[in-house]
């Protein structure tokens, strides 16, 4: 394990609260810190890793998932066997506060050649990261210069482009130039998931559709047509949820998640490129993936997997979970035919 240290930082509370939880990085857990309103006090975590020489770790204090408070300025060398003070003190305030209800790191992303994943965090922000990151290794932002805000980013597998939504649109612009980024879809319904094409030609994607979301749908689009065409074709009559599809390797065909109703379990199914040929891989499932690039094998017929006579494409959103664009856990099951 890491060598352990102890770290000392003053609080300065200019708020009404006055019971927080106070995290340092690489710390075992949470303390709990009382701090009356408009008081100072100095605090000493114990048994935080040291990541490194000259690695600055950061400092968060919370009172729930949705409230907390965040200052960059704000880090610690860590030293072995012994107590290291912050930078500086940290301040509690309203201008450092980050309240949110996606709080956290969804929708991982591909880079082409597989040596970074791109994210999205907080629920608004694209970044990435190396796929094999060092202890403590900082993400990146994907548009550096710009406040490009974005639910979900994926990355092209061809060259520099990102996908990018944000309720209602989905844009496509040039990572690291925020200017370039520009939107191409206006959608009806909220977005349940997109990938690339394969030649980096245009995307697939799944829409939840309808008042109260009754059904959902996949559909493709190539870049500069006039419209999409639908995959799918669910509605309120004739109801189902077909959403999150991934385009395989080869781009000849999509696997995705497939209810016949909103609280339904989730099985994944595959079909062709165009929508047709639909069939079931047997098992149930959420968040499909085809597997890092350059090291995807392809999947090989089994005689277990059968085909059902399920309705030429018809998207259907996750069923057991909430079709929020943002997502705690991701489940990465390898397709197999």
């Amino acid at each position: 394990g890491f060598p352990k240290g102890s770290v000392q930082v003053t609080l300065r509370n200019n708020l009404t609260e006055s019971l927080f939880l106070l995290y340092v990085e690489g710390a075992p857990e949470a303390i709990e810190v009382p701090i009356p309103p408009g008081t100072v006090r100095t605090v000493t975590v114990e048994n935080v890793a040291d990541f490194g020489d000259g690695v600055l770790q950061q400092f968060v204090l919370f009172q729930t998932d949705q409230k907390n408070w965040v200052n960059s300025a704000v880090t610690v060398d860590v030293r072995p066997n012994t107590t290291t003070a912050a930078s500086a003190d940290f301040l509690i305030n309203n201008e450092n506060s980050f309240t949110t209800n996606r709080y956290g790191v969804n929708f991982p992303s591909w880079q082409r050649d597989g040596q970074a994943v791109a994210f999205t965090f907080g629920g608004t922000t694209a970044r990435q990261i190396a796929a094999n990151p060092t202890v403590a290794q900082p993400s990146t932002k994907l548009f550096p210069e710009g406040s490009i805000f974005a639910s979900r980013a994926e990355l092209s597998p061809v060259d520099e482009q990102v996908l990018l939504y944000s309720y209602p649109q989905i844009g496509l612009g040039t990572e690291g130039d925020a200017a370039s980024v520009n939107p191409i879809l206006n959608l009806s319904g909220t977005l349940f998931g997109m990938d690339w094409l394969v030649d980096g030609s245009g995307l697939v994607g799944g829409e939840n559709l309808g008042l109260g979301e009754t059904h959902a749908n996949l559909w493709r689009y190539t870049f500069g047509a006039s419209e999409v065409i639908n995959l799918t074709n669910f509605d309120d009559e004739n109801r189902g949820y077909a959403a999150d599809p991934g385009v395989s390797p080869d781009g000849t065909e999509i696997v995705y998640i497939y209810a016949p109703t909103s609280d339904a379990a989730a099985e994944l199914q595959i079909m062709d490129i165009d929508g047709g040929n639909v069939r079931s891989l047997g098992v149930s499932g959420l968040y499909p993936d085809w597997g890092m690039p350059s090291q995807v094998v392809q999947p090989t017929p089994t005689p277990s997997a059968t085909a059902t006579g399920a309705p030429r494409p018809t998207p259907t959103p996750l069923p057991t979970l909430d079709p929020a664009e943002v997502a705690d856990t991701i489940y990465l099951p390898v397709v197999q035919r």
